[in-house]
Parts: structure tokens; sequence; C-alpha cells
């Protein structure tokens, strides 16, 4: 199937995808997109599938379970809570709910999966695989599925296409945002706040009207450039900025949480930023102001320490995913 055809399907259906969860809007923006959402989520290094949905029990590719078992239709490797934590503090700290196992999150999250198993990435090499699973290539310069979605569906947004991190190229296709915290979007949101991210705070660099004089003032020489390009791609990348600069207000839209979320415990970080990426997606769904974002969590490359670190690793993506749900829920 063709990326366009897999675009019209999924959006026919609602197709999700296990690694790809699709938000819908039970109510829409007030005045922006209301829907659908595409959340794309990238296991950074090399993840196992042996250790999740595509078990084996050849002692050549598993020695931490001996048996294979299913929820529904979907077989799991039944790795324990216990050899997922077993390099973590548990005694001084609860981890459950926090670090899903692969039983866990199935049975709360099976009967909505679609699992794609035997995918040949025709590659061991890191950044190829990424390109590959991400855009159907292994050549560079080809777009992520997350800037087709966002072209497809609501290129006239600020910030269509929001990533952390993982292959987000967007071959010219729509503007890219890389957000790693909610403080730099405060400041894209109010750039004439002094402290953008103190909501009880007015200070400004500048007056109204002189702020009114700079935007107009860059407004003519952005116009100007426009006209004076020579290539087509100069001239439609200044068009796109100039249509940034003139839906940046809607920024403005973006309203973060109060407080992003803080895990404690040992070793939680990459999970916690992970999920700070959630909030600030969803807030930007909220808002009507994205369509598709990339989350990463990083860590998968676990050589030698393979079967110790390797499961901690899945459940902290399914802790990332029950998260997202609960959290678009509660939303």
């Amino acid at each position: 199937m063709k990326r366009r055809e897999f675009l019209q399907f999924s959006a026919l259906s609602g197709l999700a995808m296990s690694a790809a969860p699709h938000l819908s809007s039970a109510q829409g923006a007030e005045d922006g997109y209301g829907g659908p959402y595409y959340v794309f989520i990238n296991a950074s290094g090399g993840w196992d599938p042996r250790f999740h949905f595509d078990p084996s029990l050849e002692p050549e590719q598993n020695r931490l379970y001996s048996s294979i078992e299913s929820v529904g239709n979907i077989s799991y490797a039944p790795i324990s809570y216990e050899q997922v934590t077993r390099n973590f503090d548990t005694e001084n700290y609860n981890y459950r709910g926090i670090l899903l196992t692969n039983a866990e999150f199935l049975e709360k999250y099976g009967s909505e999966l679609l699992v794609l198993n035997g995918v040949d990435m025709k590659t061991n090499n890191h950044d190829a695989g990424s390109r590959a699973i991400w855009s159907g290539q292994l050549q560079e310069g080809y777009p992520s599925l997350g800037a087709l979605v966002a072209a497809q569906y609501a290129r006239e947004l600020p910030m269509a296409y929001l990533s952390a991190g993982g292959y987000d190229a967007t071959a010219g296709l729509v503007p890219l945002t890389r957000v790693g915290s909610a403080g730099n979007l405060q400041k894209l949101a109010y750039p004439n706040r002094i402290d953008p991210g103190n909501a009880n705070s007015a200070a400004q660099y500048h007056s109204d009207a002189t702020w009114n004089r700079i935007r107009a003032a860059q407004a003519a020489r952005l116009e100007q450039g426009r006209k004076n390009a020579l290539l087509p791609r100069m001239r439609q990348s200044r068009a796109d900025l100039q249509a940034a600069r003139i839906t940046d207000r809607d920024l403005q839209a973006l309203k973060l949480p109060e407080q992003l979320v803080q895990l404690g415990g040992y070793q939680l970080g990459s999970l916690q930023r992970a999920e700070q990426q959630a909030q600030i997606a969803l807030a930007a769904f909220k808002g009507g102001i994205s369509a598709s974002v990339n989350l990463n969590i990083g860590g998968f490359d676990t050589h030698a320490n393979h079967d110790r670190d390797q499961p901690e690793k899945i459940a902290m993506v399914w802790g990332l995913i029950d998260f997202l749900m609960r959290e678009a829920e509660a939303q």
C-alpha cells in the first residue's frame, strides 16, 4: 500500500498502530483543528521484539522466559515485574503502574492493538533503520509519516508537526516544530513577555505600540524577501515563514499544565521526559494547533546488559503509552 493510500485508509477506518497511537477528538478544538491526532513513539536504539510481542523459546534468542503466553490473539513474552525492575530500588519506591509488564499492557490495551511482526528493515544500521521504519525508505530525503499526516490534515497550523526526537524529516511538506520543554513553547507563544512562564506577570520588553511596529517591519522585510527570491523552494520557504508569522498568535491557545509530571524513583529520567513531551503534545492537540507529534524515549542500545536493561526499557514504553492514553481521556 502506498503512503498516500495508507493516509486515506487510516482516515476512513481510524487505524491505530501499536507504535503510533491515534487519538480521536470527542470534542474538537473550538477555533482550531479538531482531529484526528497522531502520536508516533520512537524507541531509540535497538529494541528486541523477542522480549515483547514476537516471543521465542530458542535459547539463542531468549534466556528470560520458558513459556509463551497470549492475550486474545497476541502472543507475548511473560517477563515478570521482578525481571523488569531488578535494576531498580523497589524497596523504597513503588514502580507499579509506572512501568508496565507485557501482560499488564496487553490486558489493558490488547483489544485495541494491531501488532506487526516480521517486518524486514533490510539493515542493522541505526540511522538507516530509523529512516526505514518512519518513512518506508532506507535512503535519505523522504518525509516521515508524521510529516505526511500533518501535511495531509493540517498544514496551515502553526505547530502542525511537533517532534521531541526520532526521525522527523519533512521533505519540505510541512514546517517542523522541535520541542523539548514547556518553557521553550511559552517563549514562542509570548515572545514579548519578559517571563512567559509566569502567568501572574504581564511585564513586557516593549510597549504594545512598539511591538506592533516591530511586527510590521518584520512582515514588510519578509514580503520583500519573498518577492526577491528566485528559486521556487526559497519562495515557498519564505511563504511558509510568512504563514507562521501570521498565525503565531495562535500559539497562545497552547494551555500547558501548571505542573508537568515528576516521577520519583531511580532511573526514570528518560520516562519522565517522554511523559512531559506527551503532556505538551496533548496541550497542543487540545489547543487545536497540532495534528501529529513524535515522542522519543531512548536507552535501547542495551548490548552486554541486554537481558537486564531491555525489559525495563520496554516496560517504560508501555508505561508511556498508558500515561498518554490516561491523560488524553482526562482532557
